[in-house]
């Protein structure tokens, strides 16, 4: 099975809030999209989501549209990225409306060999896709690793200490805590809060990175990341400490990540791309 292991460039004509086309290429391990608005950065997420997704897929259109795409919601987006597995490198592209996938082609950028339709879905299914972060504050629906290992909670635990007091959060404790899902929440397993005094959008995002290297050490390897994160709090050095730690992070521990933000401001800083603002 083929690993998605980074997530090279993303590029859309708009798609929900976010109404201006979009274009951006990575080129480090780690990419910020800092949006105008929250509402932004979750839509770009969303649309990540639907672009590797393989049960979204709607064949004939035509003829649901118009119970499914009501006409003031009937806006398609044509999205496309470029991503890097184990073995080659993939050039996936989707016309979607709100969740659905209209149309899908992959094609593998060093022959020319395309899949299209149902073909695509299911050689894009065989992948081990990016994992999607919801952004929920203390709340981290998406674990990126799962364990009931107390050891390996705590190195979790210890590396989120860590790296919060290169960037100046010693004053504050915060740990991962396992605990269980209720079937009614729609899926089973485990799934980590977090308990903190200190920013959640900063502990998310370290949380998030530490699952990561911990599947990284012990696995030897840990696929693409998309999640959100909340940067409206923070000064801009706050934000430049956060975003060269991530980097570093990354670097070292060979991950691979890409966080929409929002931040009424454009930030010109190594590692982040902006969107337009209007």
């Amino acid at each position: 099975m083929e690993i998605i292991r980074e997530i090279i460039s993303i590029s859309h004509n708009g798609f929900g809030r976010i109404w201006h086309p979009f274009y951006s290429e990575k080129t480090s391990n780690s990419l910020f999209i800092n949006c105008k608005y929250k509402s932004h950065a979750i839509d770009m997420v969303m649309l990540l989501h639907s672009m590797f997704g393989t049960n979204n897929n709607i064949s004939n259109v035509k003829k649901i549209k118009p119970y499914i795409f009501p006409k003031n919601r009937s806006v398609t987006t044509q999205c496309s990225i470029e991503f890097r597995t184990d073995k080659e490198q993939y050039i996936l592209t989707k016309e979607v409306n709100d969740q659905y996938s209209v149309e899908v082609r992959l094609q593998s950028k060093n022959s020319t060999i395309a899949f299209y339709g149902n073909e695509a879905n299911a050689k894009l299914a065989k992948m081990t896709k990016p994992i999607i972060v919801p952004g929920d504050r203390h709340h981290l629906g998406c674990p990126i690793y799962r364990t009931d290992c107390k050891k390996t909670i705590l190195a979790m635990n210890n590396l989120i200490d860590f790296w919060a007091q290169n960037i100046g959060l010693d004053d504050h404790s915060f740990q991962l805590i396992s605990r269980r899902n209720w079937p009614s929440y729609g899926f089973l397993g485990r799934e980590y809060f977090i308990e903190t005094g200190a920013s959640a959008s900063v502990v998310s995002l370290l949380g998030i990175l530490a699952q990561a290297t911990i599947r990284t050490r012990k696995f030897g390897y840990c696929p693409a990341i998309v999640c959100h994160i909340d940067f409206e709090e923070f000064n801009e050095f706050e934000m430049k400490s956060i975003i060269d730690l991530t980097s570093n992070i990354c670097r070292e521990e060979r991950l691979d990540i890409t966080i929409a933000t929002s931040n009424s401001e454009q930030l010109k800083m190594d590692g982040v791309k902006n969107t337009k603002r209007m």
